[in-house]
């Protein structure tokens, strides 16, 4: 079956601690429900591109995707993309995402 490849448009927030467990929407177009094993949000390291980590993701609907953040070690510049098709395919564009840390 031939999936048109999305776009993302936006990561809401667009912004997370680096303690994990942050449910990010990942807006976009268009997306399709290729079921839970195929779908998966990639953060990759800003300038360089390299993988960071990649979740599983859950169908919201045709241009929404959730997904929740692991634990990082240090707070990251990065960058989200998608994938529908098990990493065989991502999208062709990627948006800004943030991992900060708090003190205290």
């Amino acid at each position: 079956e031939y999936i048109t490849v999305p776009v993302v448009l936006s990561a809401v927030p667009s912004t997370a601690n680096i303690k994990g467990g942050s449910l990010v929407t990942i807006r976009g177009e268009p997306f399709v429900d290729t079921g839970p094993s195929q779908m998966i949000c990639r953060w990759k390291t800003y300038p360089s591109g390299k993988t960071l980590f990649s979740v599983s993701a859950s169908f919201v609907n045709s241009s929404a995707i959730v997904c929740v953040t692991p634990v990082l070690e240090t707070r990251e510049r990065a960058w989200v993309d998608l994938s529908l098709t098990a990493g065989t395919v991502y999208t062709l564009n990627v948006v800004p995402f943030t991992f900060y840390e708090t003190t205290g």
